[in-house]
């Protein structure tokens, strides 16, 4: 997991998932690399039944698969057949794009100017009225693309503020489909004693 570029999670079709499965999506979610979730031997199953007597299509399995691996929400679903060969290609095809947009780039002056209108629409609060306040933010790395906000209450950032960030950002930037390290740290003393003179 640690080498890889991109993770194809493997997903047996006839079986239901495993705990190893869920472990295996965990650790891609850790690491912050870019997954697929590969569900081979689709030929097997597409159109039988499931247990509610149900047909089974693509979306009714992905919805499946969504509800089981939550931490992997992002990440595409890629239905093949090792047997028959079917979207092999394609999958592979999509496995470097995955890499593509983990190395992509945004300036800085367009991430400054997405924080300071969400921010602006929706900010983070707490109970007694304080507002976060965003100094600047700053894309710091890429595989995983890191963006780094440099704030006045990093307390106020809690992780469902972090994830509503995280959501807004995959509609903006070209990272759709790949895990974002999200850094919030406060400004330095050295840092505010240059802003103050």
């Amino acid at each position: 997991v640690d080498r890889a570029d991109v993770i194809l999670l493997l997903i047996d079709a006839t079986e239901k998932l495993s705990q190893v499965d869920e472990q295996l999506a965990m650790l891609a979610q850790k690491a912050f690399k870019p997954a697929i979730i590969v569900v081979n031997k689709w030929d097997a199953v597409e159109g039988k039944r499931d247990p509610k007597g149900r047909p089974v299509t693509t979306r009714t399995y992905e919805t499946y698969l969504r509800k089981e691996l939550q931490g992997l929400a992002f990440a595409p679903i890629a239905f093949m057949s090792g047997k028959t060969g079917l979207n092999i290609t394609a999958t592979i095809d999509l496995a470097f794009d995955l890499h593509r947009q983990s190395c992509e780039r945004v300036t800085t002056g367009k991430l400054n100017r997405l924080f300071r209108r969400i921010i602006e629409q929706q900010g983070p609060s707490d109970t007694v009225g304080s507002f976060a306040k965003v100094y600047y933010v700053a894309q710091t790395g890429v595989a995983p693309p890191t963006i780094t906000l440099v704030v006045n209450k990093p307390e106020l950032f809690r992780p469902n503020y972090i994830r509503f960030l995280l959501n807004r950002m995959r509609e903006e930037l070209p990272f759709e489909e790949v895990p974002i390290r999200l850094v919030v740290r406060a400004r330095r003393q050295r840092e505010d004693d240059l802003a103050s003179t």
